[in-house]
This record gives C-alpha cells, sequence and structure tokens, in this order.
C-alpha cells in the first residue's frame, strides 16, 4: 500500500508539471518598450482583450525588442519601428523571411531640439555638430543614424539616452538632439517654463526621406513652448512575430488579431489614444505580412 501512494503521488506530480508546461506555452510573451511609454500602454491593452494569457515585458527600445526576437531570447510578439526594419535589412542584419509584421500601429513624431539661440535652422545645418542620437537601445538611435545616411549629412554621433541629451543641451555640450516619440511626449509637454523657454524644435524637411517616413506637423498646442507648427516626419510602428523557434502557433496569433479586430472600438474609446491611428493600412508596408494578418484584414 505505502509504495502503491508513492507512485500515485508520483504520477500526480508529473501531472502538474505537464499542465505547467502547458501553460508556459500557452502563454504569449509580448515585448513591449519602457515603462509607461507609449508601447508598453499599448501592449497592456492588447494584454486587456486577449482571451489567451499575455506576459507583458519592459524593454530598452525600440532596437532592443529587434535584437531580444531576432535572437529567441523567449519573445513571441514586439512592437518595433518601422524603420528599424529597414535599416537592420540594409545593413545585412536581418532577412525578410525572419520577421513577419502582424499590424501596422501608431505614427511617432521624430523631435529635432536644440537651444533657443542656436544657430541651426534646419536639419542640413546639423553637420559637424554634436548630436544626441538616443541610446543603442533605442529606436531614436536607428531612425537619426538612417536618416544620416540618407541625407549623408555628417554630424558627430552622441549615443546617450533623452534625460542626459537634454541636461547635455543645457550644459552646451551637444548641439542637438533627436527623440522620436508619439506628441505630445509626456517629458516635453511637462517641462517646467523656466527650462522650456531655452528650447526649440527644429523642421525636418527633405524629400529624399519621403519614401521611409511620412510628412506630419508637430501642432503648436502639443507643446506650450513652440508657437508655431513644425514640419516634421512620423515613423510607423508595426507589431512583428519571429518565424524562427516560435513557441507559440499560428492559430494564437490569429486568435489574437481576431480579438484586435473584433474590440477596436473599445480599444479606440478605453484604452491608448494612439489606437485612434490605427487603420489597417499595409500599402506602404514592404515586409512580409504574417498570414493571419492577410486572412483578418486584407482577403
Amino acid at each position: 500500500m505505502y509504495q502503491l501512494i508513492i507512485f500515485m503521488k508520483k504520477i500526480f506530480l508529473l501531472g502538474l508539471a505537464f499542465l505547467a508546461g502547458l501553460t508556459s506555452y500557452s502563454q504569449i510573451v509580448l515585448l513591449s518598450g519602457v515603462n509607461n511609454g507609449s508601447y508598453h500602454l499599448l501592449a497592456e491593452d492588447i494584454k486587456k482583450i486577449s482571451s489567451k494569457p499575455i506576459e507583458v515585458r519592459y524593454s530598452g527600445g525600440s532596437n532592443d525588442n529587434f535584437l531580444q526576437l531576432k535572437e529567441n531570447k523567449g519573445i513571441d510578439i514586439a512592437f518595433l519601428q518601422y524603420d528599424v526594419l529597414l535599416y537592420k535589412e540594409m545593413q545585412n542584419q536581418i532577412t525578410k523571411g525572419e520577421l513577419q509584421v502582424l499590424l501596422p500601429m501608431a505614427y511617432e513624431e521624430i523631435h529635432l531640439i536644440t537651444l533657443n539661440d542656436s544657430t541651426i535652422k534646419g536639419i542640413a545645418d546639423l553637420k559637424g555638430k554634436k548630436v544626441a542620437i538616443g541610446s543603442p537601445d533605442q529606436g531614436t538611435n536607428i531612425t537619426a543614424k538612417l536618416i544620416k545616411l540618407k541625407l549623408g549629412i555628417e554630424w558627430i554621433d552622441v549615443e546617450i539616452a533623452f534625460n542626459d541629451a537634454f541636461v547635455s543641451l543645457l550644459s552646451n555640450e551637444i548641439d542637438a538632439f533627436f527623440f522620436v516619440g508619439a506628441t505630445p511626449v509626456e517629458k516635453l509637454s511637462k517641462l517646467s517654463r523656466g527650462v522650456s523657454n531655452f528650447i526649440k524644435l527644429i523642421p525636418i524637411e527633405d524629400e529624399r526621406l519621403n519614401d521611409i517616413y511620412s510628412k506630419v506637423q508637430i501642432r503648436a498646442n502639443n507643446y506650450r513652448w513652440i508657437d508655431k507648427d513644425i514640419n516634421t516626419y512620423a515613423v510607423k510602428s508595426v507589431l512583428v512575430c519571429n518565424t524562427v523557434n516560435r513557441k507559440i502557433t499560428d492559430a494564437d496569433i490569429e486568435l489574437l488579431l481576431s480579438e484586435i479586430d473584433k474590440n477596436l472600438s473599445k480599444l479606440q474609446t478605453e484604452g491608448h489614444a494612439k489606437w485612434k491611428q490605427l487603420d489597417f493600412y499595409f500599402e506602404d508596408i514592404h515586409w512580409p505580412l504574417h498570414p493571419a494578418t492577410k486572412k483578418i484584414f486584407i482577403d
């Protein structure tokens, strides 16, 4: 009898282990972005409407997301800036068969910031200047490098994140800095009047960027420290998945996308404001789409 009890306990424990394994592999791991950033908030919205468990993870930014997804670090789906995909392909760091686009998401405006008394009037004036381009983890870093590559303007890259860039600008250690973020960027909209009086936005206008970015304006009412609309470009963000060693199935992805589709009105009224920009427009996405994306949103 004692041996039978021991045997039954082992069977029970093995059953629990098996069920735990099923639970872990039925969970979707979604890599978002920095805590309380737009990617993180969008990811939390998706988690709320999904019938499958979703683990939302933070990251250092869009470039960090790309590396984690490509290196198969347990990530199923991630938010990326679309230009990160294009730049990585140009640098032969990825082929189009390795990642698939699930959804085009919101647009994020490119901010170019300098001091009020700076002689920098446009992006061409960055030649020879010290320009902060974000940390290596950030999508901003890739955007700045791609703009530099497309336009052939030779500025000096300074790879530091937003907070350090802002302090460095006010200390005259750099001449300008890039930041990619959905307007109004909270850190820029909450600047004290004393600090905001020292900075200005520089327009970005060059037809050679039209094939990658969308022309937009940062409106005067987005920030209290600008008094007119500023021409710039916006970066499209996308939701992507890995095609190699992915633990979730195509059926899992189809279910998730169908739930986003069915709950779009709820997401737009109760979720992040950027859900209102979701238009399911795929014609300017020159990257392989997941079969479920084609089935639900195109066919």
